[in-house]
């Protein structure tokens, strides 16, 4: 199980990190098989050591 979310996490990462990609962090999250947005954002802070909006808001101002 824990393999498999770290998968999701990581099609999520990629996906918030796409420049040109308009999607919300809220779409990224379902897109990639997480049902609570609170657990998706605690579990992306854990891998990657930030959030997931501040993750998109860098991205958005490059």
């Amino acid at each position: 199980m824990e393999c498999l979310r770290q998968v999701r996490l990581d099609s999520a990462h990629y996906r918030l990190s796409r420049h040109r990609d308009p999607e919300g962090v809220g779409d990224v999250a379902h897109a990639c098989g997480f049902s609570h947005l609170g657990r998706f954002a605690r579990n992306y802070r854990a891998r990657f050591g930030d959030s997931p909006v501040r993750r998109r808001c860098r991205v958005k101002k490059i």
